[in-house]
């Protein structure tokens, strides 16, 4: 009933310690703060009176003043300790009493179902032991006279395998012998099998090898014919509107001479004739490594040259959009410069017995016919066989001009 009324109940009515508890639902009080509104309400008689009188204008069922009077004894007696009637004590030993009386009443009753449950579980469980007994005398029946008829047809089995085996005994000398011919003849089969694997196996590794060849040939062919119908089709889309060539290169009618002379190719010298070449789609220079290095900067160590050139390339390729490739010869250390491609830098060092202009024109030979392709040198044997290979041929000098300082 306190539980009920404190929620409702003006805050100056309700003790310091409960206020507090006005804010929760009456479930929640009763749950969490029970034993604090008991203690409170034995020794405060201002709060019995404020709950009874709460409880007289909102709630007059909970205390009988309504068309019905108390539902039980224990709210007959909550009624008479809040109201401090003289009978409150008997009325709260009446209330016991009849708590006690029921709780007993409950158990009996709890029990004697309890009782009759077990009652019909023994009942359940012996009509199921009974059942199995039956079963398994009629399984213990059945499985005797299992027993009996395999033990006819084991007896019948072993007179079977008796004259089986005799028999089997009979054709396993039989075999042997035969086993011992067809010894011999396997062991000459397994020597013209050894002899005929050999020449397998050599004619597997032939075709392996020419079928390397050929993917390798393919592959080369198949890189060359990709790269030149992407150089055409960026041409084709605007070269004409969008590349304007100075009159210092050389056009292919210029390098034909007059009668016929064999005298060398004509070279690219100027830096602005290599940022033009170089703006081409697809453009793409080489350069020979130590060759340039060692004209630009003579003094510097090898790893410095390297470092150096890679650096002022790198600015080339980002100035232009080229594909850019330097070949160094890799015989000298090459401590100092990374020994994979940069990512705008192609470096590419000779192998054993191989030198950079030979690398240099393995490179030119495997390119397109038709790509805008540059070879910057000043070993004139590199430049001619570049040029001679449809490649321009580019100097030092306006390789160094055509790279931002």
């Amino acid at each position: 009933m306190a539980a009920t009324a404190l929620p409702g109940m003006n805050e100056a009515d309700v003790p310091g310690a409960l206020r507090p508890l006005r804010h929760f639902r009456p479930e929640r009080i009763k749950g969490r703060a029970a034993q604090q509104i008991e203690m409170a309400l034995a020794t405060d008689r201002a709060l019995q009176v404020s709950v009874v009188g709460w409880l007289e204008e909102e709630r007059p069922d909970l205390l009988g003043d309504g068309p019905s009077p108390a539902s039980d004894d224990v709210q007959r007696a909550a009624v008479a300790f809040l109201r401090q009637r003289e009978d409150w004590q008997s009325q709260t030993r009446m209330a016991l009493a009849s708590v006690r009386s029921r709780a007993v009443e409950d158990s009996v009753r709890s029990l004697e179902q309890r009782l009759r449950d077990a009652q019909a579980d023994a009942q359940r469980l012996q009509k199921q032991v009974d059942e199995e007994r039956r079963r398994r005398r009629d399984e213990v029946d059945k499985a005797g006279e299992e027993i009996a008829r395999l033990r006819s047809a084991v007896d019948r089995e072993a007179t079977g395998v008796q004259q089986q085996r005799r028999r089997s005994q009979e054709q396993v000398t039989a075999l042997n012998e035969r086993i011992a011919a067809l010894a011999a003849e396997v062991q000459g089969a397994n020597s013209t099998i050894r002899r005929l694997q050999g020449r397998l196996a050599d004619m597997e590794e032939d075709r392996n090898a020419v079928k390397r060849d050929e993917k390798a040939a393919r592959l080369a062919t198949s890189s060359r014919v990709a790269l030149l119908l992407s150089v055409l089709g960026e041409a084709a889309r605007g070269l004409a509107d969008e590349i304007d060539l100075p009159t210092g290169i050389p056009a292919p009618a210029d390098l034909a001479l007059p009668g016929g002379s064999s005298s060398q190719p004509l070279r690219v010298s100027t830096g602005q004739a290599v940022l033009t070449l170089l703006g081409a789609p697809r453009a793409h220079l080489i350069a020979d490594g130590y060759n340039v290095t060692k004209s630009r900067w003579p003094d510097a160590t090898l790893a410095e040259q390297r470092n150096r050139l890679v650096t002022t390339l790198a600015a080339l390729q980002s100035r232009t959009g080229a594909e850019v490739t330097v070949v160094f010869d890799g015989t000298v250390a090459q401590t100092g410069v990374p020994s994979s491609s940069t990512p705008s830098v192609r470096v590419r060092f000779s192998q054993n017995g191989q030198i950079a202009d030979q690398l240099i024109d393995e490179i030119v030979r495997n390119e397109p016919s038709g790509r805008v392709l540059l070879v910057a040198s000043d070993d004139r044997e590199v430049a001619d066989r570049a040029a001679h290979a449809g490649a321009r041929a580019v100097t030092v000098a306006a390789l160094l001009e055509a790279c931002p300082t």
